[in-house]
């Protein structure tokens, strides 16, 4: 009996390789987008993923004036592509027009299968063309958003064919700004990048000294974005309560702000408060770095103050490095971050709260070690690369399989 059309076109799409791009909107490099180059190369069949093939060509989309997000994944070997981005407008939608089918145009050079979005914008940016394209399209939710969405902002929503969340709070908190049934979404979690073996003893004295901290300063580390929602304030005001009772303690400060006035506000407000007293000489600002691993394995605590969280990938990794850690118990952390098993949270804006936590764990380092060891155990044991690689392939699957048999039809 000869099989259906459909099902011999449907098995030969599922047997090749796809090719899917992955649409990052930002123009600064961040967890966002560190996370997306870890997921590209893990679909890839890359080391990211242990060694698993995931049979996947990936092509990076950055929008023009993010060359540093472009050149990060240029050095990891993955195609790229600059688009310029188009602002949907009712009043004016022929820019928006224009952009979506040139956009749509590169696609189909690409020869796509599915398109990723890294987060909401790159819907903004992709969702048209993408459905111009006649391809599918995923889109990544990362981060919390605001508490409505106005109407121009949700008609490019309507693009998305599936939802895929980095935690489940965050899949909760944009429910309330965009309904997303079982059947369109998932909670896929992100993974911490492998911890490389090596000298365990000299390495975090070199880098403490590249960094200009103190030898026996006892380090306290953020790695964040310097923008909403990481909330600096209520942190330098803790480390401000510690400077009597703990003159040791020393806090280091990794990222970097966009280039926007925004950013350039943001950067200026930062500069002045760790130059005043009582944090001046006892905080060091190192801006962007590429040696965050080092960095990590350097410190005695890492700390994640925010007003709003997706599953932030510094967390996964300080874990990773069995350092101890302090969040703010918000959005997606207290699904990573078990108070008093594998980390420490508190509530956001309570300062006196977050000094308390980092006061423990200065003054008690072997129960902080043993929060480290708990947490490396939780996040190897249970936030893996395999996991996520067989959930996003799942979507991947059932997307293109669905596409196949409507085009077979």
């Amino acid at each position: 009996m000869t099989r259906p059309a459909s099902s011999s076109i449907v098995e030969r799409h599922q047997a090749r390789r796809l090719t899917v791009g992955y649409v990052l909107p930002w123009t600064v490099v961040g967890g966002g987008e560190l996370a997306t180059l870890r997921l590209a190369l893990a679909m890839a069949g890359g080391s990211a993923a242990g060694g698993a093939t995931a049979s996947v060509d990936p092509v990076a989309y950055c929008a023009s004036g993010n060359a540093a997000v472009r050149r990060l994944f240029e050095e990891a070997s993955i195609p790229t592509r600059t688009y310029v981005p188009g602002e949907f407008s009712y009043r004016h939608p022929l820019p928006f027009i224009t952009a979506s089918v040139r956009l749509a145009r590169q696609f189909r050079r690409d020869g796509l299968d599915l398109v990723h979005c890294a987060d909401l914008m790159g819907v903004y940016h992709a969702g048209a063309a993408a459905t111009l394209a006649q391809v599918p399209l995923v889109c990544h939710i990362r981060s919390q958003f605001p508490d409505a969405l106005t109407r121009r902002r949700k008609v490019p929503i309507c693009a998305v064919d599936h939802f895929a969340f980095v935690s489940r709070a965050t899949w909760q908190h944009f429910d309330r700004l965009w309904p997303v049934a079982e059947a369109r979404g998932s909670v896929i979690y992100d993974w911490p990048p492998p911890v490389a073996s090596g000298s365990a003893g000299a390495a975090p004295a070199q880098t403490r000294a590249s960094l200009g901290v103190p030898g026996r300063a006892r380090l306290i580390t953020m790695v964040a974005r310097l923008a909403p929602p990481k909330d600096f304030d209520t942190l330098l005001a803790a480390m401000s309560s510690l400077s009597t009772s703990h003159p040791d303690a020393h806090l280091l400060l990794v990222g970097s702000a966009p280039d926007t006035s925004a950013g350039r506000h943001t950067t200026a407000h930062l500069q002045a408060r760790v130059a005043a007293a009582p944090l001046a000489g006892r905080v060091t600002w190192a801006g962007f770095r590429s040696d965050v691993p080092s960095i990590l394995a350097a410190s005695d605590v890492v700390a994640l103050v925010s007003t709003g969280e997706g599953m932030p990938l510094v967390l996964l990794e300080a874990m990773a490095h069995a350092r101890p850690v302090v969040a703010t118990d918000v959005g997606g952390i207290a699904e990573l971050v078990v108070h008093g098993a594998t980390g420490l949270l508190h509530r956001q804006g309570d300062v006196r709260g977050l000094a308390g936590h980092l006061t423990r764990l200065l003054d008690h380092p072997d129960w902080a070690a043993s929060l480290g060891a708990s947490g490396r155990e939780r996040v190897t044991g249970e936030f893996t690369a395999a996991r996520a690689v067989a959930a996003v392939r799942a979507v991947y699957d059932r997307l293109t399989r669905r596409r196949a048999a409507v085009a077979a039809s």
